[in-house]
C-alpha cells in the first residue's frame, strides 16, 4: 500500500506540474488523429520541418517563487507533448539565469516525427563528441581529468571534447576511487553526455564476498541524448580538441 501510494504522490506531481506549461498554440488538425507517442527527441534548427506534422507550441515561465530545475521542466514538456502525440521538439527562445542556474523562460516548438524525419534529422546533429556537464544546481566547481590532465568544469556549463578519430578520450572524476570513462573516437560515431556526481557512498559486495559500504569519490553518467543536445543549446560550452 506505501508503494502504491508513493506511485501516486510521484504522478499527481508530474501531473500538476505539467499545469506550468503553458500552451500557446495547438494543431486541431493533428490532435483529431492523436496517436501514442514516447520519448522527445531534438530536431536540430537546420532540419526542414515544413512538411513535418506540428503539434503545439509550449512556454514555461519561472516565477520569482518557483525554482524549478531544468530536468524537471524537461520532463513535463517531454510529458505534455507525449499526450498531445508529438514526439520531437525544436528550441525557440530561451533565458537562463547562469547565477541562479535557472531557466527563466522557454518556448518550444513540439512535432511528431516518423522513421523517415528521424533518419533525416540525424545528418544535422553532431557527431563524435563527449559533452561533459557541470553542476546543474549548486555551485560547486566539478573536477575532472581530461586525459590525465586536470581541468574543471563550471557549474551551469559544459565541456565539449573531441579528438582525431582512431583515437580515445579518457575521462577520469575522483580518482582512483572515483570513475574513468574511455570514450573511442570515431568518424559519425553518436555523441555521448556525460553528467557527474561527487563524493558517495553505496552498499558493496567485496572480492572476498563479504558485504560493506563502498566509497567513491565522483561517478560519471550517461546522459540521455536528446535532454543532453538540449542542454549543449542553451548552457555555455567549451570546446576542447584532445
Amino acid at each position: 500500500m506505501k508503494k502504491l501510494f508513493i506511485i501516486f504522490l510521484v504522478i499527481q506531481t508530474q501531473w500538476v506540474f505539467s499545469q506550468k506549461i503553458d500552451i500557446v498554440d495547438m494543431n486541431a488538425t493533428v490532435q483529431e488523429k492523436t496517436q501514442k507517442t514516447q520519448g522527445l527527441y531534438f530536431l536540430h534548427p537546420d532540419f526542414d520541418v515544413t512538411n513535418t506534422p506540428y503539434v503545439a507550441k509550449y512556454q514555461f515561465t519561472q516565477s520569482d517563487q518557483t525554482s524549478y530545475h531544468i530536468h524537471k521542466i524537461f520532463a513535463a514538456i517531454q510529458r505534455l507533448a507525449n499526450q498531445h502525440g508529438g514526439n520531437a521538439f525544436r528550441l525557440l527562445d530561451y533565458k537562463v539565469d547562469a547565477a541562479k542556474r535557472q531557466i527563466i523562460s522557454l518556448s518550444i516548438s513540439i512535432y511528431r516525427i516518423n522513421e523517415v524525419d528521424y533518419q533525416k534529422n540525424l545528418h544535422f546533429i553532431p557527431t563524435n563528441k563527449a559533452f561533459v556537464f557541470g553542476n546543474l544546481q549548486g555551485k560547486s566547481l566539478r573536477k575532472i581529468k581530461i586525459n590525465d590532465q586536470k581541468t574543471f568544469v563550471l557549474p551551469f556549463s559544459c565541456i565539449a571534447l573531441q579528438t582525431v578519430p582512431g583515437n580515445y578520450i579518457k575521462i577520469n572524476i575522483g580518482g582512483i576511487f572515483g570513475q574513468t570513462q574511455w570514450v573511442k573516437s570515431r568518424i559519425g560515431k553518436p555523441s555521448k553526455f556525460f553528467t557527474l556526481s561527487a563524493f558517495g557512498m553505496a552498499p558493496g559486495l567485496w572480492a572476498n564476498g563479504s558485504k560493506g559500504v563502498k566509497i567513491n569519490t565522483g561517478r560519471l553518467y550517461l546522459m540521455e541524448p536528446s535532454y543532453g543536445y538540449f542542454l549543449t543549446l542553451i548552457l555555455p560550452n567549451n570546446a576542447m580538441k584532445v
